[in-house]
């Protein structure tokens, strides 16, 4: 399922993932929008994908994760779906 949102990107951190062939970046973003407040992820295929601080118009899905038998939910930003407002 897929939501959107108009969000104000205010803090933007670059982070690497993987080794070998399956090595990339990804994007840590704090946002607050009407639907999603909080961090959320995003992993952009070309440098034209990147956030910055400023608002975008963003569609997202939500990724359930398991660690030490806790459950989180985490958004995931989809890159092609990025538009700066």
């Amino acid at each position: 399922m897929r939501f959107k949102d108009v969000v104000k990107v205010t803090k933007v951190e670059t982070k690497e993932y993987g080794r070998g062939r399956n090595k990339g970046e990804f994007q840590i973003v704090t946002c607050e929008g009407t639907f999603w407040s909080g961090n959320a992820s995003i992993f952009p295929e070309d440098d034209s994908q990147y956030l910055e601080k400023g608002e975008y118009e963003i569609e997202f899905y939500l990724r359930v994760s398991e660690s030490g038998g806790k459950y989180y939910i985490n958004p995931v930003i989809i890159p092609e779906s990025v538009k700066e407002k």
